[in-house]
């Protein structure tokens, strides 16, 4: 008997890029590439990534303590919306944060930590015959385990991770941000001084409005401003060939005056000499006096090009001491 071939019929199918403008190979835009690095980043310190809704109620401003002719206030209002809780876009991610903390202390979770990447929508002045302007920002907020100057050490560990190698904390106004607690408010500023948004403590009054515990923290960082002075690939530089020279100080000066503003002034005047400035002590006592306090910095100098001499290095430090005197008012203790 005759046995039966098989013949196997294979197609070659040849793709190729179309040629015209509209066409590009595949992969993650730079934003996207950033974003992946926040998100785990952000999961390492062990938070957990939320979505939250875009639009929400108009009652979340008198919660979060606004006045009357606050701007947050000025929401594009929804034409259609599904109901009262749903009838204006968002401007501020704080009532989002806080309402997926109250979800999770509702449910007796201890230790809550949450993140987002979303949009705010902010009127602008050709509003309405253009769309509201998008801002994206990083939200992150948390509760339990850990106080103020933990949750900043997760805002400087999602700094480094994008390599932003110039920021800096400034104490923020209370007064114009009402739902945060006015003495644990910060401003972030990257690059040439760019404001890239604020992190803290929430307001007591805020946080009992929304029925979260009190050391609620909450943080909204500006996408654009971080992306924009974040580095994507790391710059190695050669290892030291010559010694550093070591130096401590410490200074009496004004309780008031912010550690962040003393160690700007120190960078400034030890010059491209001074290669770290790190604080290792506060005191506050009756060593030092009321109204007083002590802050003690260790200070590192090197050349790239030459061994320092004591006489270099005696220079650099009477340059800082007399602008901290001469600012802060500030004396060695």
């Amino acid at each position: 008997m005759k046995k039966k071939s098989t013949v196997i019929l294979s197609t070659i199918m040849i793709l190729s890029l179309l040629s015209g403008c509209e066409s590009m190979s595949g992969g993650l835009t730079r934003e996207q590439k950033l974003s992946d690095r926040v998100r785990r980043t952000l999961t390492g310190l062990g938070y957990n990534e939320m979505l939250t809704f875009s639009f929400g109620s108009p009652s979340v401003f008198d919660k979060l303590r606004l006045s009357a002719d606050d701007k947050l206030r000025d929401a594009v209002v929804i034409s259609n919306p599904l109901g009262e809780d749903f009838s204006v876009m968002r401007t501020t991610m704080v009532p989002s944060a806080l309402s997926s903390l109250a979800v999770n202390h509702a449910h007796r979770v201890e230790n809550a930590a949450l993140f987002e990447i979303s949009y705010v929508y902010i009127k602008t002045a050709a509003y309405p015959e253009e769309l509201p302007e998008h801002r994206q920002l990083i939200t992150i907020c948390r509760y339990g385990n850990g106080n103020f100057f933990d949750f900043k050490g997760d805002v400087e560990a999602l700094l480094k991770a994008l390599r932003v190698r110039k920021y800096d904390f400034e104490p923020g106004d209370g007064a114009s941000m009402p739902y945060m607690h006015p003495g644990r408010l910060c401003r972030l500023t990257v690059g040439d001084n760019t404001d890239a948004g604020f992190f803290g403590q929430i307001h007591p009054e805020v946080a009992a409005a929304f029925e979260v515990p009190d050391d609620t923290m909450v943080a909204c960082i500006s996408t654009a401003a971080l992306y924009g002075n974040a580095i994507d690939i790391p710059q190695n530089k050669e290892l030291p060939k010559y010694p550093a020279v070591t130096r401590d100080i410490a200074v009496v000066l004004d309780k008031e005056v912010p550690q962040g503003h003393v160690q700007k002034l120190i960078c400034e005047r030890g010059g491209r000499i001074l290669e770290s400035c790190t604080l290792f002590d506060c005191y506050e006592g009756l060593q030092v006096g009321p109204g007083k306090k002590s802050l003690a910095y260790a200070l590192s100098f090197r050349a790239a090009d030459r061994t320092l001499t004591d006489e270099d290095v005696d220079k650099a430090m009477k340059k800082i001491l007399n602008g901290l005197e001469t600012v802060f008012g500030a004396s060695l203790r």
